[in-house]
């Protein structure tokens, strides 16, 4: 891999959180996914843009691992990885 591609990617994932959950809707600027956390469905909307990364096939319906960073009380995503069904 390329030395400078990494430190980009691993820069972009620095002051993020994460949250797993599978896709219930997507398009080329918004991603929602629901997850399950103590018994309760929460659903989490999330922003894209020409920045995000994304990881493996990404689809509705796909399990995936979101990186995100709040910005003026909105999710922004900075990474995209699908993930094994469990």
């Amino acid at each position: 891999m390329n030395t400078a591609i990494a430190i980009a990617q691993s820069n972009s994932l620095l002051g993020t959180s994460v949250r797993n959950g599978t896709i219930k809707v997507m398009d080329a600027t918004h991603l929602v996914v629901v997850r399950t956390h103590k018994g309760k469905t929460e659903q989490l909307d999330f922003i894209l843009n020409s920045e995000t990364l994304r990881k493996g096939v990404i689809s509705v319906g796909s399990q995936v691992a979101v990186h995100y960073r709040k910005v003026n009380n909105k999710y922004i995503a900075t990474s995209i990885q699908t993930r094994k069904s469990l």
